[in-house]
């Protein structure tokens, strides 16, 4: 889980300095950043995933386009997330910090990665993060530091694991306390991230391991298809959860061998849909491919072609609060659209209740907005010079006296929150 992110000069988004939680729903007014933010998230993902280049290519024409204001400086990023347990091999360090700086090339213009450093940060210690001048105001412009890169840390406090420097050297240092040693220093230029490149060995670099797997593979933007949806999935697109939900009968059928959690999940679909008495996987025998159909209890039996958007919209949304092997972070846009007001709830009480990843939603729903508490929401809102604030809802001004009166739904379309 990402339990910071740090975020300078990325479009609208000037600096960032925000906590997070397990679940949070994004809030403000259109164009106010909340795109930006999630995307910001996957860009990261992205770079791990794809390199540099293709990175910024898929989101402008130039690195320029990407730049707060145009203004072509360097863009940087940093994480901070706890090390699961079972992965950690150095119980004195229990956070992981991912920084990442990248820009033109001050020679040939190219896009580059300048430095990138993986740090593990020892247990109980806190980097001050706190720079939030003013509470009482939102928005607020606070003057960004010069560079998220920390250069210096109290001795002890921290373990460097993987760094790359601008003069093209990538250095690996092993993890576990006690030990001491590196790996020869690499030269992959500057276009090739380092931490994309850790050598393959768990045993030496289990925290760095898993953050890499994260960034590469648990950073998810939920965008279903529901024409991919409508169709028979074909076999190899196996169990595992695809965000065009295109697979959604295999991850059905998975879910069924676990009789309880599946039970649970047609419960709480019933919430919504009480004539419902089961969810059928039906395989086509002349090319193996699978499809769903809902079971009624007068009997019919629907095929997943005739069903609604929202209802297949439905199905996708809370079966991920039932899913064993669900992790990482889930980020998605507007989950309601398409959705009838009384089944959204139903979505909420699921999207909220994902306990073993990160959720993350944007949304204008005034139902989710009427059950959502202060603490899971992350307010959005632009100064007059363009700059995005984003504040936790806990400590919006506006919210620090509320007593759950009037619904939170209310304060936002008067626009109060944002």
């Amino acid at each position: 889980m990402i339990e910071l992110i740090q975020i300078l000069n990325y479009r609208c988004l000037r600096y960032v300095n925000l906590p997070l939680k397990r679940f949070h729903v994004l809030i403000g007014a259109n164009a106010s950043g909340k795109s930006t933010f999630l995307d910001a998230i996957q860009f990261l993902s992205n770079i791990i995933n794809n390199g540099i280049d293709e990175a910024v290519k898929s989101r402008g024409t130039s690195f320029d386009e990407l730049t707060f204001a145009g203004n072509g400086n360097d863009i940087e990023f940093a994480i901070e997330a706890k090390i699961p347990e079972n992965i950690n091999s150095n119980p004195d360090f229990n956070k992981i910090r991912y920084e990442l700086r990248i820009g033109k090339h001050k020679e040939t213009e190219e896009n580059c990665i300048k430095e990138e450093r993986v740090i593990l940060l020892k247990k109980g210690y806190q980097i001050n993060h706190d720079d939030k001048n003013d509470s009482s105001l939102f928005p607020y412009e606070p003057a960004p530091p010069s560079t998220l890169l920390i250069k210096k840390y109290a001795k002890g406090i921290y373990r460097r694991v993987v760094t790359k420097n601008p003069e093209g050297n990538d250095n690996f240092y092993i993890e576990e306390s006690g030990k001491s040693g590196w790996l020869p220093s690499f030269k992959l230029g500057n276009k090739k991230s380092a931490l994309a490149n850790l050598p393959e060995d768990v045993t030496k670099f289990p925290a760095a391991t898993w953050l890499k797997g994260f960034l590469q593979n648990g950073i998810r933007m939920i965008i279903l298809n529901s024409q991919l949806m409508r169709k028979p999935s074909p076999p190899g697109l196996g169990t595992f959860f695809r965000t065009d939900g295109s697979n959604l009968p295999w991850v059905i059928e998975n879910l069924k061998k676990s009789k309880e959690k599946y039970n649970q999940w047609v419960e709480h679909l019933k919430i919504l849909l009480p004539d419902i008495d089961d969810i059928l996987i039906i395989e086509r025998e002349e090319d193996k491919h699978k499809y769903l159909k809902i079971r009624y209890k007068n009997g019919i039996a629907v095929p997943g072609w005739l069903l609604s958007d929202g209802t297949l919209r439905v199905l996708a949304l809370t079966i991920i609060a039932y899913l064993k092997d669900i992790q990482g972070v889930f980020l998605i846009e507007e989950p309601e659209n398409g959705i009838h007001p009384l089944a959204i709830e139903c979505v909420y009480q699921s999207l909220s209740s994902v306990y073993n990843a990160q959720v993350f939603l944007a949304s204008h729903s005034p139902v989710i907005l009427s059950l959502v508490k202060p603490a899971e929401l992350l307010c959005f809102s632009k100064t007059v010079n363009g700059i995005t604030d984003i504040i936790n809802g806990s400590e919006h001004p506006k919210l620090k006296d509320w007593q759950g009166d009037p619904n939170l739904s209310v304060l936002f379309a008067a626009g109060i929150l944002s």
